[in-house]
């Protein structure tokens, strides 16, 4: 199978999928933006399609530089309406469009100008700037998704080990930019001073979208959760009040604020007696309070939100010299655990996988 064959396959597989998004059962905002995100990659492949097989169409390369200045805000869009559950304001898509559109003009009137050095460190400013958005898209993401945790300065770093269903997606897109812009600081290097290698690095670059529509088709197909289905919630965040209570979501996120940080520093979890009216009594809040904090704001039970951190606490033990020699269930003991049972169910629940293929897995990267 060639070049060709194998963009038109994944192009193909790029509209089944726009497919299945438009079904009613998944029309979400969240959804109509992934669409975008897809329609963007399809346009990738048409391009590199008609290029290996048809028509040259090198000369238009920065045109599809500049409509891919569009990617960088759709998946910041997209990632802001998981969290919210809405679509952004017309006034704010408008903002961050503004820049390819004016990309578009100066590349227009540069090309059918005959100073081809300067058309030349144009396309090279054009991919160094695409680069730069796709390094400062995904860092104002997890920002954002800090905020809405209620993380602070670097315990950010952590951020996708929590919700991992529903963050699956977003963890995936800020990874792929943050990749893609270090093939585009490459392409525009190497463009500095010769173009011998510029081929190699475009199929560089189709393999990368390739990939890219992969991972999204395995995602979709293997966890449904992670393209929110429109009868779930399909938010990160979205406080829901109890009847009859006077917690306001303000209030709600400072709890969750100082819960998180009581976590982290004292690391309660460890000890298998925790309960919720030792925490109550610790950050004088009401157990109540607690309780509808968690579930109307983390979308977690107490419980959950314990072994969550017991969890990731247990994947840092087992990469840690002083334990080699510790079983999984010793380790499971040691963070808090009290049953082999409810360690086996919490670690599969948050990490898709059994304790014993994790640690396989570990053992296969070293």
């Amino acid at each position: 199978m060639g070049i060709p064959e194998l963009i038109l396959l994944c192009g193909l597989q790029t509209v089944g999928l726009m497919a299945i998004l438009l079904q009613k059962k998944f029309r979400t905002p969240a959804n109509l933006l992934l669409n975008v995100i897809l329609f963007t990659m399809l346009i990738y492949f048409a391009y590199y399609y008609f290029t290996y097989s048809i028509i040259d169409l090198k000369r238009y390369i920065p045109y599809f530089l500049c409509f891919a200045f569009v990617s960088p805000p759709a998946i910041y869009f997209y990632c802001e309406s998981i969290m919210t559950g809405k679509l952004p304001k017309l006034k704010t898509v408008l903002t961050h469009i503004l820049l390819p559109v004016f990309l578009v003009i100066v590349v227009h009137v540069l090309n059918i100008t005959a100073y081809e050095i300067l058309q030349k460190f144009t396309f090279i400013g054009i991919l160094l700037a695409l680069a730069l958005l796709h390094v400062l898209y995904p860092l104002f993401i997890i920002y954002k998704l800090g905020k809405r945790y209620h993380f602070e300065r670097f315990q950010i770093i952590g951020i996708f080990k929590y919700n991992k269903d529903k963050t699956v997606m977003i963890k995936l897109f800020v990874t792929m930019m943050l990749l893609h812009s270090a093939l585009l600081i490459t392409k525009a290097i190497v463009f500095c001073f010769t173009s011998e290698y510029w081929n190699l690095l475009e199929v560089t670059n189709i393999i990368f979208f390739l990939v890219l529509s992969y991972v999204i088709a395995y995602h979709v197909i293997t966890r449904p959760n992670a393209i929110h289905q429109s009868k779930k919630k399909n938010t990160i965040i979205n406080f829901k009040q109890y009847s009859k209570s006077g917690l306001k979501e303000e209030d709600a996120k400072l709890i969750a604020l100082r819960i998180n940080k009581l976590f982290q520093e004292e690391k309660l979890y460890l000890d298998p007696d925790i309960s919720l009216p030792v925490i109550s009594k610790k950050l004088n809040i009401p157990s109540h309070h607690l309780t509808e904090t968690l579930n109307g704001l983390l979308g977690q039970s107490f419980n959950d939100f314990v072994n969550n951190y017991r969890v990731e606490e247990f994947k840092i033990l087992l990469k840690d010299k002083k334990f080699k020699n510790y079983s999984i269930l010793a380790l499971a003991f040691e963070v808090g655990f009290k049953s082999k049972a409810t360690f086996n169910a919490s670690f599969k629940k948050f990490t898709k996988q059994t304790p014993s293929e994790y640690k396989n897995a570990l053992s296969e990267e070293k």
